[in-house]
Parts: C-alpha cells; sequence; structure tokens
C-alpha cells in the first residue's frame, strides 16, 4: 500500500499554488507543500521568486482600469478617427 503524498507535488502542480499564493487563495496545506517543493526545485524557486516580484510591480504600479464610461468615450473617438481617415483616403 502507497503512503499518501500531502506535501509532494509536481512542478505544474507547484506553479498552481504559486499562483494561487500570490492572490492569497492558497491553502495552509498548499504553502506547505510549496516551500517544500521550492527546497528541492530550482526551477520552482525562480519561478516563485519572479511571481513575487511581478506581484510587487503590479502593486507598486498602482494600475487603474477605466470605468465604462471612460471606455465607451475611448471607442467613440477611435470610431471618429476611423472615419475621419476613410473619407479623406477615398
Amino acid at each position: 500500500m502507497q503512503k499518501p503524498k500531502f506535501f509532494i507535488l509536481n512542478c505544474s502542480d507547484a506553479a498552481n499554488c504559486c499562483d494561487k499564493k500570490e492572490y492569497n487563495e492558497a491553502s495552509i496545506r498548499e504553502k506547505t507543500s510549496i516551500i517544500i517543493h521550492n527546497l528541492f526545485c530550482k526551477k520552482c524557486r525562480d519561478y516563485s521568486a519572479k511571481n513575487s516580484k511581478l506581484t510587487q510591480l503590479i502593486k507598486k504600479a498602482r494600475i487603474k482600469a477605466c470605468t465604462s464610461e471612460e471606455k465607451r468615450d475611448i471607442k467613440e473617438k477611435l470610431k471618429q478617427e476611423i472615419s475621419k481617415q476613410g473619407s479623406s483616403s477615398s
């Protein structure tokens, strides 16, 4: 009979846990598993480091999404510019 492998992850599962950890969605078991996996796997350790750095940079950038109204205004301006270019090239 095989023993359960509670804290053993393959690299694909480790990457998934790493992503969940960055968004605070990982369970304690997943966080522990990724720590153990990263002790033995350099590629996943590098992936985790890059993922953490990317998350920090995004938070630091203070990216703001456009409101629906701003999106509508941009689309309208684009349509106007396209129609100007279409009529001037004819």
